[in-house]
């Protein structure tokens, strides 16, 4: 079977293609060209995704390996000082696509807890401990000290269950300034950033969410706009961060997990891709709107950075 392995560096994104034989269990991934960018430093610290923990694993080029299984899998890795992965969303598409773990929901079932219609909304993706499709609830935005989920017992009520069965006050939100998911109290206030108006919540036992990559995905598009406005001095969110380009989810074959048959450059010698020229024309999306939104199904995110909720025809302003 073949393994895409991904590795995002301090300087760039690396990827390339490898193959194991089927009677082997284990492989360490002692690849010339991962030691290479690890300086050749085999005590190099790194993070590991966790497909079954569904979250960064620390770990050490040494130590890392692969286990060799019926179904095709990915191996994504960061050295433990970058922030952002480019692209991880896409490539957590990819490892949800491989393991049967997308969400399939047309419309996700959606409840609007604002007072007012009008208000600004903030959207909260929520799973359950249950493995099922998500569930979005619109909150007004948060203000002063942060978003607060006790203050919403239907958010927490699906999150954690019921009161009177309660033990842990605690979910996990993704935390998207080091993309990573953090423990906090439901009476913590969350701090969602000026840029992004989509948080997700996670109960602490239910490590692989369905359709999580999608998700991750949009709070990335969020992001990378901002960036884009900021690039252009236009609008309140200003970086001092280079913009992120986005890169394609990869063409993969489903059966085998390797490349198509018509994405031939992709043998097993690592590819290092450039990145696109600074500019907003490299950042439009083929699929972009009348309105100027950019459309990821039943969700859409405006050219100011603004994601939109359009789940069900009852929410509006």
């Amino acid at each position: 079977m073949q393994i895409r392995m991904v590795f995002w560096t301090s300087r760039r994104r690396t990827c390339a293609w490898w193959k194991l034989e089927k009677e082997t269990q284990k492989k360490n991934v002692d690849e010339e060209w991962v030691l290479k960018t690890c300086d050749g430093i085999e005590e190099t610290p790194l993070d590991m995704w966790s497909c079954d923990g569904g979250d960064w694993d620390g770990t050490r080029v040494k130590n890392v390996e692969v286990l060799v299984g019926e179904k095709p899998t990915a191996v994504l890795l960061r050295h433990r000082d970058v922030r952002h992965c480019v692209g991880l969303g896409t490539e957590l598409q990819l490892v949800d696509q491989l393991h049967g773990n997308e969400c399939h929901a047309r419309k996700l079932e959606t409840v609007d807890l604002r007072p007012k219609k009008g208000m600004g909304k903030l959207i909260v993706v929520c799973w359950g401990l249950e493995a099922v499709d998500p569930k979005a609830f619109v909150v007004p935005e948060g203000e002063g000290d942060g978003l607060v989920l006790s203050d919403f017992p239907a958010i927490v009520d699906h999150c954690l269950g019921e009161a009177s069965h309660r033990v842990v006050h605690k979910v996990e939100i993704w935390d998207s300034s080091f993309e990573y998911w953090a423990l906090n109290s439901i009476m913590e206030p969350i701090d969602v950033g000026a840029e992004h108006n989509i948080l997700l919540v996670r109960h602490y036992k239910n490590r692989t969410p369905k359709g999580m990559g999608r998700f991750i995905g949009m709070i990335e598009e969020e992001t990378r706009r901002a960036h884009m406005l900021a690039e252009s001095n236009v609008g309140p969110y200003q970086s001092q961060e280079a913009p992120p380009e986005y890169l394609p989810i990869p063409q993969v074959n489903e059966n085998t997990g390797g490349p198509r048959e018509d994405n031939k450059g992709h043998k097993r010698v690592a590819a290092e891709e450039a990145a696109p020229k600074r500019g907003a024309s490299k950042l439009r999306r083929k699929d972009a709107g009348r309105n100027g939104r950019v459309d990821h199904g039943e969700w859409s995110v405006r050219k100011d950075g603004v994601a939109e909720c359009d789940l069900t025809g009852d929410i509006s302003d």
